[in-house]
This record gives structure tokens, sequence and C-alpha cells, in this order.
């Protein structure tokens, strides 16, 4: 078994990818033989880390943002009801690991609030910033609990908590 303990200190933790923790617990599970293998938050089982670069899909269509990312194991989360894309996170280029969530806001304006189960604070947070809405929250670990139901359409006066566990 391998428990490791690391710290950082950032003035943005929202563009931090945690690239450094990640390559050295990789290289831990490596040095002592660990597999790797995991089950995600769904039950699925998967093999050791996967990497990509983050493709370019800014001024693109939904349909080609799900071609395209159709061979990424990460989570596309799309954010409004459009049909063509005006922002990302992660940006063109960055490293995505396996089962990430991939933000997506469209040029429509209706937000429909996503299931944020099992979320990190991190996904939380940057979910609230591509999606230019007010989250407040409580606790720390990942989302147990959101204060507006999955798949209702908010607008600018939606309060949203969530809290962590």
């Amino acid at each position: 078994k391998v428990m490791m303990y690391y710290v950082f200190e950032a003035p943005d933790f929202l563009t931090y990818t945690g690239e450094p923790f990640q390559n050295a617990f990789r290289q831990a599970l490596i040095a002592t033989g660990v597999s790797g293998e995991r089950v995600n938050s769904n039950g699925d089982e998967y093999t050791g880390w996967q990497e990509y670069k983050m493709p370019a899909l800014m001024n693109h269509t939904l349909d080609y943002v799900n071609r395209k990312m159709k061979s990424y194991n990460v989570t596309n989360i799309i954010i409004g009801d459009g049909s063509e894309v005006v922002d990302q996170y992660p940006k063109a280029q960055e490293t995505l690991i396996s089962h990430q969530n991939v933000f997506v806001l469209t040029d429509g304006t209706n937000i429909t609030m996503p299931d944020m189960s099992g979320w990190s604070l991190k996904d939380v947070l940057q979910y609230a910033n591509i999606a230019n809405i007010d989250i407040t929250y409580e606790g720390s670990g990942s989302v147990s609990e959101q204060s507006v139901a999955s798949g209702t359409v908010m607008d600018a006066s939606t309060q949203i908590k969530v809290i962590l566990k």
C-alpha cells in the first residue's frame, strides 16, 4: 500500500492541475508494484491512469465535441442549451486524466443544474466560474448534498449551496 501526504500553496488553486502529485503518486505505485486498479464513483473498473491533451473545443458545435471527446475516458459537463462552444475547462492543450470532469460552456442562455454528487471542491468552483454563477459550500471532501435539484433550470436569483463530506 502507498500513502502520500502532499501539500501545496498557490494563489489561484482553480488553475492548479495537480500534475506534480499525480506524477509522484504514479511513480510510487509503479515502484511498489501496485496495479493501480481502481473503481470510480459509478462502480466501473478501470486500470491505470490515462492521460490526454485537451483538444480545442471553442467555436465548435456540440456535435463536434461529442465526436472529439468520445474516445476520451472523461465526463463532459455541458453548460447551457446552445449548440456552439464559447468556453471550456480545461483549456486546449492542458493535460486531462481519466474520469476527470470537462466543462463545456455553450452559447445557450438556459443553464441546468448538474448532479454534483462526488465532485471535488475544485470541480464545483470551476463549474461556478465557467457558468458565471455563485455557489456557496460547506465542508471538505466531495459533494454529498446540493440545495438545487439536478435538472433545475437556474437564473440569476438561484442560490446554490453544496455540502462536502
